[in-house]
């Protein structure tokens, strides 16, 4: 009954230690596997390196390839020569795009750029699909059928002459050719007109045509000023050129560019203008095309003229008043008969001014134009009066009178005598005396030798000083046989005075001189008379003398514009 306990113990030991012996067997188990976990995590990224590395060697690659998609041509100028996004048709752009990129392909290495080459020049932009661009400047020449082009980096070389003509030849080198310059028409106020359509073609290095591109034209009517003056001038003279004025529907004028006439312009009034001109094709021509101008020009200025109403008498001188004669060198004056005395024209107070000399009496019919307003005016010259009849004993006198009488005299001042209005001043008082009474007058008849003489100076018996009689510039300090020392000062709007038989001048040319200066003595230097000293006082206006009297009673008054 004892060794029952005994085998039931140990069963009890065996299966502890079967136990014991599974669960150490788990946990060495799960050590192994939590140790392989570790290590295959590490080795993880070394595979996908291999991985990747083997995928990327044996995958096919693929290459972008680069070309050009786009231009922009900009000329010798400055200006746009040719634009990719302005071109509209698809084959033209394919066109264009081959022109100018065989400009920088098949080079031809050059050392440097020909002094030929180097006053031409144009920038090539060229773009490409990957969103670079490229930079070239091009050297050409309209005499030679080589481009040079330099690159960014500035390596030159030359293109072949195939590629070369063909741009040469075409309508983007125009810049080249003076043929190309297109025709401007400018109004008399010096606008410049627009055309409403302008064709032109010049011709080429090949001896083709090239036809002109990118030409401004309107198609408004645009509205120019007209004053007075309807002229139009082509800076490239056409074959021919028809011109057609309408007032509203009327026409007023169909007809040459030269010689355009029309009735009174009205002022603020509005005219329609078209004008049609053709360059002819000739054997010889490097140029022919055609233009068109439709256009208003509005009356902003009208012209109109008065005259002076002082009767005047021979000897005296008439002012005519110009408004609005903005180009004073295409004022008329012309008289039904002549009038001996030329005008002399003048700008003061933004007005013209014409002081007309009326040397000799009769009834005269003046006509004034500017551009196409002309007014008419009648004249009435009276016979001077209260003249003098002088014959003086030959050994009263000294000098030559004869001369200083004479035609001589006239040669002198129409030598000398004021063309041009230089003193830009006004006389605004009478002219002052000389001295109490002049021994010949102006317009006495003086007889010489039995030779009656009309004098067209005053001869002063005197001594001492000779005072300026106006304000002025002395513009000459001279001598002659006649005159003998003398000064002639310029007053101003073409009146001068000159002051002989001095003795002795005081003043220089281009001296100012203010009333009552004194420029000289009176002396015996040229005609005179034989037992005193004397001074020769001649007033002109242009080549005319006039009478020193009427400028003492008249002081030459401007009217305000």
């Amino acid at each position: 009954m004892a060794v029952k306990p005994q085998n039931n113990v140990s069963k009890v030991a065996r299966r502890a230690s079967a136990v014991q012996r599974k669960d150490h067997a788990r946990r060495g188990f799960t050590v192994w596997l939590v140790r392989f976990g570790i290590v295959l995590l590490l080795l993880i990224p070394t595979y996908l390196a291999i991985g990747s590395y083997f995928y990327i060697q044996n995958r096919s690659v693929t290459v972008v390839e680069t070309y050009y998609t786009a231009f922009d041509v900009t000329g010798p100028g400055g200006a746009s020569v040719c634009r990719f996004d302005d071109v509209e048709s698809i084959e033209e752009k394919a066109a264009l795009l081959t022109l100018f990129t065989a400009l920088t392909e098949h080079k031809t290495a050059a050392s440097a750029l020909p002094e030929t080459h180097q006053n031409n020049v144009y920038h090539i932009v060229l773009y490409t699909n990957t969103g670079t661009s490229e930079r070239y400047r091009l050297y050409c020449n309209a005499a030679s059928s080589a481009v040079y082009c330099v690159d960014e980096a500035g390596k030159i070389w030359y293109t072949p002459a195939e590629s070369a003509q063909e741009f040469l030849n075409s309508a983007y080198a125009y810049e080249l050719y003076g043929a190309s310059t297109l025709p401007v028409l400018t109004t008399a106020a010096t606008d410049e007109v627009i055309p409403t359509s302008l064709s032109w073609h010049y011709r080429t290095q090949k001896g083709t045509f090239a036809r002109r591109t990118q030409i401004a034209t309107t198609a408004e009517r645009l509205v120019y000023p007209i004053a007075n003056d309807i002229q139009f001038y082509f800076s490239v003279e056409p074959s021919d050129c028809e011109v057609v004025i309408r007032r509203g529907e009327n026409e007023l004028y169909r007809g040459k560019k030269d010689g355009i006439s029309l009735s009174e312009l009205r002022q603020d009034e509005v005219l329609d203008f078209e004008i049609t001109a053709s360059y002819n094709l000739a054997s010889d021509s490097a140029y022919y095309g055609s233009a068109f101008y439709a256009f208003r020009m509005k009356v902003v200025e009208a012209a109109s003229f008065s005259l002076g109403t002082l009767t005047p008498t021979a000897g005296d001188y008439v002012l005519l008043s110009c408004r609005n004669v903005r180009n004073v060198p295409k004022l008329q004056i012309e008289s039904t008969p002549a009038l001996a005395g030329k005008p002399v024209v003048f700008e003061r107070n933004g007005m013209a001014f014409a002081a007309i000399p009326t040397v000799s009496a009769g009834n005269y019919h003046l006509t004034v134009t500017y551009g196409t307003i002309s007014a008419g005016f009648d004249l009435t010259v009276g016979e001077q009066t209260g003249t003098s009849v002088l014959s003086p004993d030959a050994e009263t006198l000294r000098g030559n009178w004869q001369r200083l009488l004479g035609g001589d005299l006239d040669a002198l001042i129409a030598s000398y005598g004021a063309e041009i209005d230089y003193a830009r001043l006004t006389p605004v008082a009478p002219l002052a005396s000389l001295s109490d009474v002049a021994t010949v007058g102006y317009g006495d008849t003086v007889t010489i030798a039995s030779v009656p003489f009309a004098a067209e100076f005053e001869y002063y018996r005197m001594s001492g000083s000779v005072a300026a009689l106006s304000a002025g510039v002395v513009r000459k300090v001279g001598v002659d046989e006649a005159l003998g020392n003398y000064v002639v000062l310029d007053h101003g709007c073409g009146i001068y005075t000159w002051y002989g038989d001095l003795s002795e001048v005081r003043v220089r040319e281009g001296n100012f001189i203010a009333p009552g200066d004194i420029l000289g003595l009176a002396g015996r230097s040229g005609a005179g008379f034989a037992d005193s000293d004397g001074c020769i006082l001649l007033v002109t206006i242009g080549k005319s003398s006039v009478s020193p009297a009427f400028l003492r009673e008249n002081a030459l008054v401007l009217p305000a514009q």
